[in-house]
């Protein structure tokens, strides 16, 4: 398929997952060709009468991008989220089961690109 600006942005705004993004996946190298394939249609100097809406979708294709290649690595790309929590302005999604303990259970999980572990307390 052809990309053009329209269809990143397109893409980008139904995004929920990084394989909302780039598709199934079978490797590292399927994801670095679809994101160049991406990232060229979007490119400012591709489309410099847009190129404020260009340079916001290679930000977002980035970002996208560093989050398949996490999910990659940690061979939980494409699978659904055990936990996903909004708070805020940020959101903190987990794919490992959870921890139980005796009063509550941990749950690895992730925000704003890091390792964070939540807490839910059981009743």
């Amino acid at each position: 398929m052809t990309h053009t600006l329209v269809t990143v942005q397109g893409l980008l705004a139904r995004a929920g997952t990084p394989a909302d993004v780039f598709g199934p996946l079978a490797s590292a190298d399927t994801l670095r060709q679809r994101f160049r394939a991406l990232i060229l249609a979007a490119h400012p100097d591709h489309n410099p009468a847009a190129s404020d809406a260009a340079n916001a979708a290679c930000h977002a294709l980035n970002e996208w991008y560093a989050a398949a290649q996490r999910q990659l690595a940690a061979g939980v790309y494409g699978t659904a989220p055990r936990i996903r929590i909004s708070s805020g302005p940020r959101e903190y999604v987990g794919y490992a089961a959870p921890i139980a303990g005796e009063l509550c259970d941990l749950f690895p999980a992730e925000a704003d690109g890091g390792p964070v572990l939540l807490k839910a307390a059981r009743h």
